[in-house]
Order: C-alpha cells, then structure tokens, then sequence
C-alpha cells in the first residue's frame, strides 16, 4: 500500500511582509524568485550552515564525542577525539561532531554533519556544515521553539513555504524553506552530488513532533527534534502538483 501523505501547504509571507513561524498559516503552492542570490555570501541565514568544520569547532570549542553510522554492524559508533583521530577518521572518513548545550529548563543536543568541499581545494578541500539536527531532552513547544534554538530565531523573519507532512504510524514534521533562491545554498547541496536535480535552494527545517501528540501544528504542539539543512521549493512544489489535488483557487 501506498504511503498516505497528506501535505498542507503553507504560505508564509510568499508575497506579502514577512511572516513569522508563528503566526497562522494559509494553503498555497510557494512562490520563488527566478533570480539567484549573486552576492558573496558566506554563511546562510541560520548563522551556521555552509562553515567550515574549523569555524564550528572555533565557535562551540572541541565536540563532546564524535558520532558515525557503522554500515557494516548497523548501529551508530561513539568516538571520543582521540579515538577518532587514531582510528575512526581512517575507517569512516567524516563522522558528526555532537555537543551538548544547556538551558534553564532543558538540555540540547547538537549533531553536526559535514561534507567535503572539494571545490575549495583539489589537494587541502574544507570539510563544511551541511546539516545538522538539535534533539531536546524536554520537548519544546512550537510556540516557544525559535526563543529556544538560536538558529531558528536567526531566520524566524525571513519569508518561508511550508507544509505539513503526515504519514501513518509516523510523527508528523512541518517542513519549511525559505523562499529566496541561494546560491550558497545550491553549493551546499552540491557537496557531495554532481549535478542537483533542482537550481532553487536555500535554509531548510523541519520541526519533528513528540509521538502521541495526535494534534495540528498548534502553539501548544510539542516538538522533540529539529533538523536545519538545505531544501528546494521546486521540489515541493512539484511533489503537490504530481501527486495530490490542489484547489483550484490556488496558483
């Protein structure tokens, strides 16, 4: 059987003021500039995808362990920095630099995950962030979540499109990109893939909720997990427009 996914797709500011994450959201296919960003952009707009993984450790200081998933034995390995540098760089190449953060109420897990950038360098390629996830040890509710993840309230004005994704016997994940194409964006995706399928990148995120919390997307909704990369907005709109059936009253 097929999976049964039900997409509410949001307009968030598309073509009026920006709106925040918070605010009420209204079904439409997005809306996204022809035009690539051309300026020299360093670093997106959450402050941290597209770093080096010098600049993340110059940032945060040395990772509490370094993670990788064990293909072999399916199951994740823990290494703590030396190990990594004597033996799990050289069976695994990259692994995820993981750091604990806490709050007044919680306590946050970052996981890093990198890539090489070879177009930096043929012989000395930067490693950058690509992606990475924030899981809480407390679940946060949705309304609260962008005064919780700094990085999330980096972008909280930008205009976003997004939709809400639902799957049987799955937790639901809102799932957002910013609207305005990025190179910089494009070139993170990039890593790793010669030719992406799509031109119009920019910050992705999506906001994973608790198990049981058998609600919409509400103020009061709990989140356990988020997971901040880069996305495209013709796939998702292509995705609507190929499976499900959109009114006709939108674009």
């Amino acid at each position: 059987m097929h999976f049964l996914l039900i997409f509410i797709f949001l307009f968030l500011g598309c073509s009026s003021p920006s709106i925040s994450i918070k605010d009420n959201y209204t079904s439409s296919l997005c809306k996204v500039s022809n035009v690539l960003s051309q300026n020299n952009e360093q670093v997106l707009q959450d402050g941290l995808l597209g770093l080096t993984k010098e600049q993340i450790r110059n940032k945060f200081g040395k990772p509490y362990f370094i993670e990788v998933y064990d293909w072999t034995f399916k199951r994740n390995r823990i290494f703590s920095l030396d190990e990594w540098d004597a033996i799990g760089r050289r069976l695994y190449g990259l692994g995820e630099d993981v750091y604990f953060f806490k709050t007044t109420n919680n306590e946050l897990r970052y996981s890093f995950h990198y890539l090489i950038d070879k177009t930096s360098s043929k012989f000395h390629p930067k490693i950058r962030l690509n992606s990475y996830t924030v899981e809480f040890n407390q679940p946060i509710r949705f309304g609260n979540i962008d005064s919780v993840i700094e990085q999330l309230s980096n972008i909280k004005k930008e205009k976003a499109c997004c939709y809400l994704e639902k799957r049987p016997l799955v937790t639901d994940t809102l799932i957002c990109v910013l609207n305005k194409a990025s190179t910089l964006a494009r070139n993170i995706r990039s890593l790793g893939i010669s030719k992406p399928k799509y031109k119009q990148w920019n910050t992705d995120f999506r906001l994973k909720a608790c198990e049981g919390t058998n609600i919409s997307f509400t103020q009061n909704r709990e989140i356990c997990e988020v997971t901040i990369s880069t996305g495209s907005i013709e796939e998702q709109n292509e995705l609507v427009r190929l499976r499900y059936k959109i009114p006709a009253n939108n674009p």
